[in-house]
């Protein structure tokens, strides 16, 4: 056998798994559903299944916002024997007591073709079988920004001031996961460094407590009041800050943000 015709065997037994006895590398799926699945979300009736009739279906929400209008779920699959996870997230929203729509996101992170956005909620990554949900302490959706102008220029009355709170995204951190915000009637919202929380209060003396760090404010009426969370890192500890911010920056600030969604 002459020396090229060696080299052209060699090549060829290399190249070709099936000649040297290796097959090739395929990903062998689990057969593990998607949760939100076209045969689950087929049970499903918008304009017709009640809130009642979704939970039967799809079982308690991991978050429920904007007064119980909106639902979130969230819950990963592994879809091969290897390891690789599949995140799966799912948008309900009701007209007062009825279904008036849903979504899902096949995303760790994204937007639904509603306008809304999650920004947080998942904590740590899928690793197995078991299934990792959102966790709801952590669940952050916005809107998108042509959504939130009316937030953005609110005109508060004499009695009333308006307030944004806002955190400066601290990356050194990793996972910047966000603080809960505690202000007037809202309670424990998760402030994510993408977004910002706005709220209208009566005029007056306030608190705005971000776990557990307190600001006593002054709200005169007619204003706008800017906060920004700071997450100060030191070598083997963090503290939270609360800073009032004139309204330039206040307003620059939120320029780079849409507005969160809250409980």
């Amino acid at each position: 056998m002459n020396s090229v015709r060696k080299a052209f065997l060699l090549v060829l037994f290399v190249a070709l798994p099936g000649l040297n006895g290796c097959a090739p590398f395929l990903p062998i799926p689990t057969g593990i559903p998607e949760p939100y699945n076209e045969t689950t979300l087929g049970r499903l009736q918008v304009g017709k299944s009640s809130r009642d009739g979704v939970a039967s279906v799809l079982g308690h929400a991991d978050a429920q916002l904007d007064g119980g209008r909106i639902w979130i779920y969230g819950q990963s699959r592994m879809i091969t024997v290897d390891g690789i996870q599949q995140y799966q997230s799912l948008l309900v929203m009701f007209e007062g007591e009825t279904l008036d729509y849903y979504e899902a996101l096949e995303a760790r992170y994204g937007c639904w073709d509603a306008g809304l956005c999650l920004v947080s909620g998942w904590v740590g990554v899928a690793v197995g079988r078991e299934p990792l949900r959102l966790e709801r302490e952590k669940i952050a959706v916005v809107t998108k920004r042509q959504d939130d102008s009316e937030a953005r220029h609110f005109e508060p009355g004499a009695g009333q001031c308006a307030v944004y709170v806002y955190k400066k995204a601290n990356l050194i951190l990793g996972r910047d996961y966000p603080p809960a915000v505690t202000l007037g009637s809202l309670r424990d919202e998760p402030l994510h460094y993408k977004g910002y929380i706005f709220h209208v209060l009566p005029a007056g003396p306030r608190r705005l407590t971000v776990e557990g760090e307190i600001a006593e404010f002054n709200c005169p009426g007619g204003a706008r009041m800017y906060f920004e969370v700071v997450q100060d890192v030191h070598l083997s500890s963090s503290e939270l800050l609360i800073h009032n911010v004139p309204p330039g920056k206040g307003e620059e600030a939120l320029g780079d943000r849409n507005l969160l969604i809250t409980w």
